[in-house]
């Protein structure tokens, strides 16, 4: 395979996965029911981010559902960038909200994520489901539906400890830019 086949081979994969996974996202929304759009994780400077799935309303999430899906050329491939990716969205909103419950829907195949990958997602991640175990994760997003409250709120020293570092920097990087209240 030439140079030109691959990167034409590697650009109907990402289309395909682009595709798929924005009807996914749908999908699960349409499933649960619940709004999508921006949400302001930053007031001060009117900062927002694009949620999959939010409820009961976007300007004061209690629950998130975060949608992800893969479909590489190479097992793994893209794994930790969307790794990255997720973890981000979620450290924004959960120091906005530190009380909401974030849900991660994964898609694609389990031979497609490098299992490291998927481990570390329930690190952060009050829930994961894996939408290839078929039948028990519609019904767990049926329950999902039915009662938000079902999801329990997972790793929440790890929230308490990250959102305190940051306050912390914040302020640290405030200070040595000569404002001494603190504020940014």
């Amino acid at each position: 395979m030439n140079e030109n086949q691959a990167w034409a081979k590697q650009s109907a994969s990402l289309v395909e996965v682009q595709k798929f996974g924005s009807n996914l996202e749908k999908t699960v929304r349409g499933m649960l029911g619940w709004k999508f759009g921006k949400v302001t994780y930053d007031s001060n400077h009117g900062y927002q981010i694009q949620v999959d799935a939010a409820w009961p309303t976007l300007k004061s999430p209690e629950f998130i559902a975060s949608v992800t899906y893969t479909k590489p050329d190479k097992p793994g491939h893209s794994n930790e960038n969307k790794l990255q990716l997720k973890i981000g969205e979620l450290a924004l909103l959960k120091h906005a909200f530190p009380n909401m419950k974030a849900v991660l829907l994964i898609g694609g195949t389990k031979e497609a994520w490098l299992p490291y990958v998927l481990e570390a997602f329930k690190y952060f991640f009050d829930e994961t489901i894996y939408l290839w175990e078929g039948d028990s994760s519609l019904k767990r997003i049926e329950t999902i539906k039915s009662n938000p409250q079902s999801l329990s709120c997972n790793n929440i020293q790890l929230w308490k400890d990250l959102s305190s570092v940051t306050v912390q920097a914040a302020s640290a990087m405030s200070r040595s830019m000569g404002n001494s209240d603190g504020a940014s």
